[in-house]
């Protein structure tokens, strides 16, 4: 996998008023071939406050000398928990190894006996709450796991031997205040350092085919390959054919792009119809604006053959969209559940419904 170069040109939030902010980065380095729905992994690092409060619970100089489990390199302490080993989330691997080698038997047993959400501490914020006598560096260091790169959909159109890209990032911080380590990364990062690791991952089931009309459904930061396509479209003078449907909490913090969308919609390259769950007293999202389009929804799947694209939460918005479209296929086709069910599959086998959720 070869690994490229790029520095953060731009940034900017999207939603500066909002509870959860999303930023929009242009990044320029190392020329970089991708299509629509392809997505970038990040190779993040760890901040360095988390960094030296571990370093200090272990007893460790960042100059101390650590053997990394995986690759057998010798890296400075500080290194090592930089850029080698995930120390914002703790894995029951992990917690294994602290139950067992905690210096203190009280604290042995506390780990033990743990039963909480162990994904709403950094592994620091858990050592110092639960493990206040102190552990062996040396017991535990296989209980680390590697860290990972971060994958973000590419929200910009391909441009032919380039090394400018565009994301949509949204800065994660938990209740706790425990900070993402990818997007803070990101957010936090000087501009024009050409310090971020990346490489392209093509998509291998979220491919836009070449023929629409298309149906794209996203929430939140699913708008970015949307955006990425409809760009890719608009390049090959072929923005035709697209309508969106896109969900967030207010219309006035929360739509991303909208001037883009707007122009595109005012030009009748698009259609939009948007649900904004916090502006009524009454929730309502896309599979809500789906339900009441359901009649020309049906006209686009069945006499149109248009293809369905999804981006957002699996658990959320994929769900709730495949639902409602069995309840349309139903209400509009005279088909029964399994028969509704049995349509989308073969939409699936036709790929021409295909979904990127995470």
């Amino acid at each position: 996998m070869s690994v490229k170069r790029a520095a953060i040109v731009e940034r900017y939030c999207l939603n500066p008023d909002s509870l959860r902010n999303t930023y929009h980065l242009v990044l320029e380095g190392d020329p970089i071939c991708f299509s629509p729905g392809d997505s970038v992994g990040i190779y993040p690092k760890n901040p360095l406050e988390q960094v030296r409060l571990l370093l200090t619970y272990f007893g460790l100089s960042a100059h101390s000398a650590v053997v990394d489990p995986k690759t057998k390199a010798i890296v400075p302490a500080e290194v090592w928990f930089s850029s080698y080993v995930e120390i914002n989330t703790i894995s029951p691997h992990m917690l294994r190894y602290i139950a067992a080698c905690a210096f203190s038997e009280e604290d042995r047993d506390r780990v033990r006996e743990y039963q909480g959400d162990i994904h709403q501490y950094d592994l620091y914020q858990f050592l110092s709450l639960y493990v206040p006598g102190g552990v062996n560096f040396r017991d535990v260091v296989y209980g680390f796991t590697p860290l990972r790169p971060r994958l973000y959909s590419l929200s910009s159109a391909p441009q032919r031997q380039s090394g400018r890209f565009e994301l949509t990032v949204a800065q994660v911080v938990s209740e706790h205040g425990k900070k993402g380590v990818c997007s803070n990364y990101l957010v936090d990062m000087p501009l024009g350092c050409k310090e971020v690791g990346l490489f392209v991952q093509p998509s291998r089931h979220f491919s836009f085919p070449s023929k629409g009309p298309y149906i794209m459904i996203g929430a939140g930061t699913g708008i970015a390959p949307f955006r990425s396509f409809v760009e890719h479209l608009q390049n090959e003078q072929a923005a035709e054919d697209c309508w969106l449907f896109f969900g967030e909490k207010y219309r006035s913090r929360d739509f991303f792009y909208q001037n883009f969308w707007e122009e595109l919609e005012s030009s009748g390259h698009i259609k939009l119809s948007l649900a904004f769950s916090r502006d009524q007293d009454e929730k309502i999202y896309v599979q809500h604006r789906m339900w009441q389009e359901r009649e020309q929804l049906w006209h686009f799947l069945e006499q149109r053959k248009a293809t369905i694209l999804v981006c957002g939460s699996a658990a959320r918005l994929a769900k709730s969209v495949e639902n409602t479209l069995v309840d349309i296929a139903c209400d509009q086709g005279g088909l029964d559940k399994e028969e509704a069910l049995s349509y989308l599959q073969n939409m699936r086998r036709e790929k021409r419904y295909v979904k990127d959720v995470y």
